[in-house]
């Protein structure tokens, strides 16, 4: 079972399709620190910290976010990411269409679909 899974089946247990997903598990991984470093760097409570990690927190104080990003130097948009059903299966980058126009294949459409229509 990947992070990813355990993350989704945690999620579904506490409150379904979350769209906001933590990353506190890899930002944590790329530094090379634990929970427990983090709990001892900011004095915030292990199972908070544990239940933020595995996508169980339904809320996070700027208290927490703030000791958070002051120990991991990081910003906020670091510990989470946004994904819904329809972005949820996309790429992290849009298709570019390969006329070499730098617009995504739906700006295309959306630009032939005006000057038909």
């Amino acid at each position: 079972m990947t992070a990813n899974d355990e993350q989704e089946n945690l999620s579904s247990a506490y409150g379904g399709d979350d769209v906001i997903k933590s990353t506190l598990g890899d930002v944590l991984e790329s530094r090379e620190k634990s929970l427990y470093w983090l709990q001892q760097q900011t004095g915030i409570a292990y199972t908070t910290l544990f239940r933020l990690r595995h996508g169980q927190a339904s809320s996070v104080s700027f208290d927490v976010m703030n000791k958070i990003c002051r120990a991991l130097t990081c910003q906020p948009g670091e510990l989470f990411t946004f994904q819904d059903e329809e972005t949820k299966h996309q790429d992290a980058k849009p298709r570019r269409t390969s006329s070499g126009s730098g617009k995504t294949k739906h700006e295309a459409k959306a630009r032939a679909a005006a000057i038909t229509g």
